[in-house]
């Protein structure tokens, strides 16, 4: 899971996204692979995808975007994005609705992904009720986490009283902007096809979605039928530089998808040594993550991103997105991932074979 690109690309209203805050990401994957069907998904899994990727606003999404934003959560922080005339119309909407139970059962410091992904399980009709899709199942498989389900009745609810539909017909506007825009400096359908030639995963084609709330949180169901993303909403880039720190936001969660398959597979034997103690993660980057496997998921999206950035940029350009990328990554907690991206790069540039069939040797080469 990719962690928000603090002062590096303008969400809606020029906040940056900042740190995520408010879960564990030791919690969430606990096991390593954790797979949620979502709410299109079929019986079987299909080999390819069936339409191109797309860009989404959904009601139900966006409605749990809006109890966390009224909620405590994050406060002071920006895994929030509270800063845009988006949320100031927000909160004059709602003032009346701060304490609503919905909000005031979710507490201070709950698990925000659990809430936002699992709402896009629902549609919600003319009346604020709640439908849950058929097929449908929790994020990550876990029920017992699902907050959206749990606390479905409090949302219908507070959806009803609040006329939250309302509000989102009266934010029409400004949401799709947010859809086109991202839409438009990303493009999905070729990161997907890029992917598939690197990895040999096949999952769905990825729904991308987007809110005007999502500071710096960027998160993925790891659905192999009906793969979800989640993106802050972005101002239009000026440069390819700008564009393709976006693309980061979205890139390093899609291809969760097809690398965290191939870890798994790898086992302990060739990861085993991405540890804390082996000075691969800090002690706050391990809390988060909490596992060898994990801390290699995040070193290999990131620098798969690297190889698709050098394939698609200038050289310039691409030399200011690896060293932004290589900070970032740092500042993360992931202290040696300049060494680790360096030696994928030097091995495509040897050997010029799929990322997967890389995977591997590079582990072996930066293994200490």
């Amino acid at each position: 899971m990719a962690a928000g690109l603090s002062g590096m690309f303008e969400p809606i209203g020029g906040r940056p996204p900042g740190a995520r805050i408010g879960w564990s990401r030791r919690n969430v994957f606990a096991g390593g692979i954790a797979l949620g069907l979502g709410a299109a998904a079929a019986a079987t899994a299909k080999s390819v995808p069936t339409s191109t990727p797309s860009v989404v606003v959904d009601q139900p999404t966006e409605i749990a975007w809006i109890l966390a934003g009224l909620s405590p959560l994050g406060a002071g922080g920006n895994s929030l994005n509270r800063n845009t005339a988006y949320w100031r119309a927000a909160r004059t909407w709602f003032a009346d609705f701060v304490d609503d139970p919905a909000i005031t059962v979710l507490g201070s410091d709950f698990n925000l992904p659990r809430l936002v992904a699992n709402a896009a399980n629902y549609r919600i009709d003319g009346r604020e009720r709640l439908t849950r899709l058929p097929g449908a199942r929790p994020l990550w498989g876990d029920a017992d986490g699902d907050l959206f389900t749990r606390h479905r009745r409090l949302i219908e609810q507070f959806a009803r009283r609040s006329r939250a539909r309302a509000f989102l017909s009266s934010q029409r506007e400004v949401l799709e902007t947010a859809r086109q825009v991202l839409s438009t400096a990303v493009d999905l359908g070729d990161m997907q096809r890029w992917l598939e030639t690197e990895f040999t995963a096949r999952p769905g084609p990825m729904m991308v979605y987007v809110s005007p709330v999502t500071g710096g949180w960027n998160f993925t169901n790891l659905d192999p039928v009906t793969p979800r993303l989640w993106a802050p909403a972005v101002e239009p880039p000026t440069s390819d530089y700008r564009r393709f720190l976006i693309v980061m936001s979205v890139f390093t969660e899609m291809d969760h998808n097809y690398v965290n398959g191939v870890t798994s597979r790898l086992g302990p034997d060739a990861y085993g040594f991405m540890t804390e103690a082996n000075g691969w993660a800090t002690t706050s980057a391990w809390s988060d993550y909490g596992s060898a496997e994990l801390v290699a998921n995040e070193y290999m999206t990131f620098a798969a991103y690297l190889i698709y950035a050098q394939e698609r940029l200038d050289a310039a350009t691409f030399v200011r997105i690896a060293d932004a990328t290589r900070r970032m990554m740092q500042g993360r907690g992931f202290v040696r991932f300049p060494a680790f991206a360096d030696a994928l790069i030097v091995a495509r540039k040897s050997e010029p074979t799929a990322l997967e069939a890389l995977y591997p040797k590079v582990l072996a080469a930066v293994r200490v």
